[in-house]
């Protein structure tokens, strides 16, 4: 529906590509979206349970074990943030990708019907 609502001139400056990855990044979210609200009451629960048997097992020395992991914390953050940033690399390519594609398979017929399909095997790199 909001496709309707859009005017060309802002459709235009989005290409297909933009709007393939789009739709389908949107519905990877969403799922990741729902099995996060799952870990948001489990991964608390099984903290307490596994500190709660750590404690017993081996009595107070479980706290060097998480103290080792509140120290990860941050290291875990930087890896994160770089993994953000490849991803949106990622992305950057895929769209252009898309975009290349979607030219290819919109300017095909002309391209055969001229007659310059060796020339743009040569511009492609396909043999």
């Amino acid at each position: 529906r909001k496709i309707l609502a859009v005017n060309t001139t802002t459709l235009s400056r989005v290409s297909v590509g933009e709007i393939t990855n789009y739709a389908s990044q949107d519905a990877e979210q969403a799922t990741d979206y729902l099995n996060c609200l799952f870990e948001v009451w489990y991964i608390p629960l099984k903290l307490a349970v596994t500190f709660y048997l750590l404690y017993r097992y081996v009595g107070t020395a479980f706290l060097a074990g998480m103290s080792f992991c509140v120290i990860l914390i941050p290291l875990n953050q930087w890896i994160s943030r770089v993994i953000g940033r490849l991803y949106d690399d990622l992305m950057e390519f895929r769209d252009l990708r898309i975009k290349r594609v979607h030219e290819i398979l919109t300017h095909i017929l002309p391209i055969k019907m001229s007659g310059w399909e060796a020339m743009f095997r040569g511009i492609c790199g396909l043999n």
